[in-house]
């Protein structure tokens, strides 16, 4: 069965290479307020990508090979908000959640990959701007050498790791008469 997409919908082309299907979102020019939701997902995916930046390398490569984080590495963070906020989720809180994760995609700061046979989120990825938007967002509580070190290990997010260090707040200057 060839997979087919709609050429009438100019608000998102579609990607058949990755193994399942990417909706990249053209350019937004109005930005978006972001509600709880949407905050709570990108800190959610920073948390996942430093997860995995704090584990060896070795460590890394023997989980990669047991496929916890093989999809991870390949295809983006699982999109998993019931592990990520506390249990089982209510539908309302469900559906509020995947319409966040919309918006993101919609502002640009995020690609939903979908699941090949039904029309749900499987995975995130952070795109530069939102990265950006995400360190933002958690100030300097991030750990920016294990998220790099995280992006590092993934096919998709290796070029944002140079951003990560790039992008580092200035270090806060110590009195000079010491304290």
């Amino acid at each position: 069965m060839q997979e087919t997409f709609d050429t009438d919908n100019p608000s998102c082309q579609r990607r058949f290479d990755l193994p399942a299907i990417v909706e990249i979102p053209r350019f937004c020019p109005r930005a978006i307020r972001l509600n709880d939701k949407a905050r709570a997902i990108l800190n959610a995916l920073l948390d996942e990508i430093e997860t995995l930046g704090r584990r060896e390398q070795t460590e890394r490569e023997e989980v990669a090979w047991a496929g916890e984080y093989g999809d991870f590495r390949r295809v983006g963070v699982p999109y998993r908000p019931a592990v990520w906020f506390g249990g089982p989720l209510r539908w309302a809180a469900r559906k509020a959640y995947s319409r966040a994760a919309k918006r993101l995609d919609w502002a640009g700061l995020v690609w939903r990959i979908m699941h090949r046979r039904c029309d749900r989120v499987a995975y995130l990825q952070l795109t530069a701007l939102g990265l950006r938007r995400a360190l933002q967002l958690r100030g300097p509580g991030v750990d920016r050498t294990a998220l790099a070190e995280g992006l590092r290990g993934t096919v998709w997010g290796a070029d944002l790791a140079d951003q990560v260090l790039r992008d580092q707040p200035p270090a806060t200057p110590t009195p000079e008469g010491g304290a």
